[in-house]
């Protein structure tokens, strides 16, 4: 699973793996989510934390994930038409999708300043609600262990102190 495949969804709705350090974690979590400086979604797997941090002004929400399973469960590959295996599909956490829903109710104000190949939006799959977003270059933090509290209070206050520092409140 390298290139984009298509989804019986629609002729112009198409996915990709999203190689990153949450790619293969199986079980992922969302634990939570702080929006002060950056907007960072917290997901937990069985022995560390992961943060994946996105500009604040980018376009997020969180969907269950039988909306998601709707979407995701009817992925074909392009150049065999072979369907993938719900394993195929749900073993592999992190996706781009180009032409969802999602980014047709968005419009194309969003991507202003996006080449034409960069406009796609992410997809997390976890257990429980599963971000998707739009941004340009999304930051992924490993933090081994599972001390998500000490780590959440952490990546606040810098939060904070970077707004004051930035923004001078």
């Amino acid at each position: 699973m390298t290139g984009k495949i298509k989804s019986k969804f629609g002729d112009d709705v198409f996915f990709a793996p999203w190689h990153c350090p949450l790619s293969a974690k199986d079980p992922l979590f969302f634990v939570g989510m702080l929006e002060v400086y950056h907007i960072r979604f917290f997901l937990g797997g069985k022995d560390a934390l992961y943060v994946v941090t996105i500009p604040r002004r980018s376009v997020f929400r969180l969907i269950d994930e039988t909306h998601l399973g709707k979407l995701m469960d009817i992925l074909k590959e392009t150049e065999s038409e072979k369907p993938l295996s719900k394993n195929e599909v749900w073993n592999h956490k992190t996706w781009k999708a180009w032409g969802t829903p999602f980014l047709k109710e968005l419009g194309s104000l969003v991507f202003l300043d996006y080449p034409k190949e960069d406009q796609f939006q992410y997809i997390i799959l976890t257990e429980d609600e599963s971000p998707e977003f739009v941004c340009y270059g999304p930051k992924v933090e490993v933090y081994p262990g599972r001390n998500d509290i000490e780590i959440m209070e952490k990546l606040f206050e810098e939060d904070i102190r970077t707004r004051q520092e930035k923004n001078g409140f």
